[in-house]
């Protein structure tokens, strides 16, 4: 009884502290874009907007949840890091975490590509204004920095490790779902909070399924990095740049039903994969994991056989020990929801903002 009230009383804490300090970070991000919004962070010139990235993804989403994790759960660096599921990682996982990537990005193109076209066809027009665009070798470093290793690095950190181990005991439904929808309403765009939201939900998976937020992160990278260096490549004629044109020469052919045909093709092709490779992630993360343990168990096991007679041995190992509970095992109380609901609300206030003008 006393260890189920400790337990009980451990998850209140954990869920409260966790969704107070996403909402300090959305708060602080959405003050940060308005004051940028309104020319007041030019003061650093040609630079502000490296200073605005850099603020927000090191200052906010990284350092800013590490800290405050660690004095509110009262924790070390290196047991916080623990907590967020950093972990080593095999080379295999690695390259299939790749591969993860890319398929991860041809399907963000069709999901951000419908959701744009429902919210045009619902009024929703962007009108905010873009310079001349850069287009050196220089500028595509920094926007990979900027737009692909930050973003993968900093935005799992908050998304990923803080909310998953917040969330840990809500079930896995509810930790998917959740943290995929404040991943989304993070990045304080109507055109961005669909496709970012189903990644959320994806990534989410792939970070409780395999134990380890490093896959997560370097497919975020993948997705980012490979959409900053297409921009680039199909305007500086580098390789590749120009993989997608016979798809566009087929959407802009006036034949629709072959349109559709190849999108269509090409969907079902990239899901099976996603879905093959994602189990090929957790067989290299997690099943790997289990295997060992199994090894490591007959070998103790193995000066005793003769004595025992023992041949066989059925181990049950409960998905706790992997990080996650299946089913919902805390029930936070309205009162402990105060800042998830004020991390919503103010997000679709945002969202709405956006829809509406265009704008933050």
């Amino acid at each position: 009884m006393f260890k189920n009230q400790s337990s009980s009383k451990k998850s209140h804490t954990e869920f409260f502290d966790t969704t107070l300090i996403y909402f300090i970070l959305m708060v602080l991000f959405v003050g940060i874009r308005i004051l940028a919004d309104n020319n007041l962070l030019n003061f650093f010139g040609d630079y502000s907007s490296y200073v605005f990235t850099v603020l927000i993804q090191i200052g906010i989403m990284l350092f800013l949840p590490i800290f405050l994790y660690c004095k509110l759960r009262k924790k070390t660096l290196k047991e916080t890091l623990k907590d967020f599921r950093f972990g080593k990682i095999s080379i295999k996982a690695v390259g299939i975490a790749v591969c993860i990537g890319v398929l991860v990005y041809i399907l963000n193109i069709a999901v951000s590509s419908f959701f744009s076209l429902l919210i045009t066809l619902l009024g929703y027009e962007n009108l905010a204004t873009s310079g001349t665009m850069d287009y050196s070798l220089l500028a595509f470093f920094i926007a990979i920095l900027t737009t692909a290793i930050l973003p993968g690095f900093c935005e799992e950190v908050a998304s990923r490790g803080l909310l998953l181990r917040g969330f840990k005991n809500l079930g896995i439904k509810k930790a998917i779902l959740i943290s995929g929808l404040l991943f989304g309403l993070m990045h304080l765009n109507v055109e961005q909070f669909f496709y970012a939201t189903i990644i959320g939900w994806f990534l989410a998976f792939v970070c409780l399924t395999t134990g380890n937020i490093i896959p997560g992160i370097i497919i975020h990278f993948m997705n980012n990095g490979i959409s900053t260096y297409m921009g680039y490549a199909s305007h500086n004629g580098w390789p590749l740049g120009d993989i997608l044109e016979p798809l566009q020469t087929v959407a802009t052919s006036g034949n629709y039903l072959s349109t559709m045909m190849v999108i269509f093709l090409i969907l079902i092709t990239a899901v099976f994969l996603l879905i093959w490779l994602t189990y090929l992630l957790i067989k290299f993360t997690t099943l790997e994991k289990i295997k060992k343990l199994s090894e490591d168990l007959n070998q103790t096991l193995t000066s005793e056989d003769k004595t025992l007679r023992i041949n066989t041995l059925k181990i049950e190992i409960p998905f706790d020990a992997l990080g996650f509970s299946i089913k919902q095992k805390y029930f936070p109380p309205l009162k402990q929801k105060v800042f998830l609901f004020s991390t919503i609300f103010l997000g679709c206030v945002v969202l709405i903002n956006t829809f509406i003008w265009g704008v933050l």
